[in-house]
C-alpha cells in the first residue's frame, strides 16, 4: 500500500516542475503528466524498476521503487538529475544510470524487471528496438509503459501492443499507455505474423 507522503510529494514536485532537458540552450522540462507519475508510483512500491531515458519519470520511480535504472547517454541530463534528486533530498543510491545509447545497452541486460517505461527517443526505430529488447527482461504480469504515444514511431508499438494477445492494456489516454505482460522473455516478444490481428488484417485486406 501506498503512503500518502508519496503521492504528496509528487504534487510537491509537480507544483515546481523541474526542467531536466535541454534544447538549443534553454533548459525544457518534458516530463510525463501527473496521471502517468501516480500509476507509476502505484505500479513501482518495493519494484525493480527500468527506464529507457531519464527526467522527471526517475525521480517518480525512486520514490517508490527498491531499485531503479535508467540508460540516457547524455551526460549534462545525469548531472541535472542528480542535482535535483539531491535538492529533493531523494537518494540516488538506489539508481543506475547507465551513460549509453539504449540500442547497445539494452541487447546486453540480463536482469528481469517488474515495470518498464519506453520514453527515450521518439524517432524510428528507436522505440521499436527499445520495446523489444527490453520487453524480452519484463517479469510476466509486469507492466511495460510507453509515454508519447501521439508520435507515430512509438504509436507503431502502442498499436501493436492493443491489437496482441500477448499484452492486456491497463491504463492510459492518448499520451501513454500501461501494458501488463501475459508472457515472459522471448515468448512476449515473438509472435509469427499470423498471430499478429492487425497484420493478418491488413494482409486479408490487400489479397481478398
Amino acid at each position: 500500500m501506498i503512503k500518502n507522503n508519496k503521492y504528496s510529494e509528487i504534487k510537491k514536485i509537480l507544483s515546481n516542475r523541474p526542467k531536466l532537458h535541454e534544447l538549443k540552450n534553454e533548459l525544457q522540462d518534458w516530463g510525463i503528466s501527473e496521471e502517468l507519475a501516480m500509476y507509476i508510483v502505484k505500479e513501482s512500491e518495493g519494484k525493480k524498476t527500468l527506464e529507457v531515458g531519464s527526467g522527471l519519470s526517475t525521480i517518480v520511480f525512486l520514490l517508490a521503487s527498491d531499485f531503479h535504472t535508467c540508460i540516457n547517454p547524455n551526460k549534462s541530463d545525469k548531472e541535472r538529475l542528480l542535482i535535483e534528486l539531491n535538492k529533493q533530498k531523494i537518494d540516488s543510491n538506489r539508481l543506475n544510470f547507465v551513460n549509453s545509447k539504449s540500442e547497445f545497452f539494452c541487447p546486453k541486460l540480463e536482469d528481469f524487471y517488474d515495470v518498464i517505461l519506453i520514453d527515450g527517443s521518439h524517432t524510428f526505430p528507436w522505440p521499436i528496438i527499445d520495446w523489444y529488447y527490453s520487453g524480452m527482461h519484463l517479469k510476466k504480469n509486469g507492466i511495460m509503459i510507453l509515454d508519447d504515444v501521439d508520435w507515430w514511431p512509438v504509436g507503431i508499438v502502442d498499436s501493436y501492443m492493443k491489437n496482441s494477445s500477448l499484452w492486456k492494456f491497463k491504463f492510459g489516454n492518448e499520451r501513454f499507455s500501461c501494458f501488463e505482460a501475459l508472457e515472459q522473455g522471448e515468448k512476449l516478444i515473438s509472435h509469427r505474423w499470423e498471430q499478429q490481428p492487425n497484420i493478418l488484417g491488413a494482409l486479408c485486406e490487400k489479397f481478398k
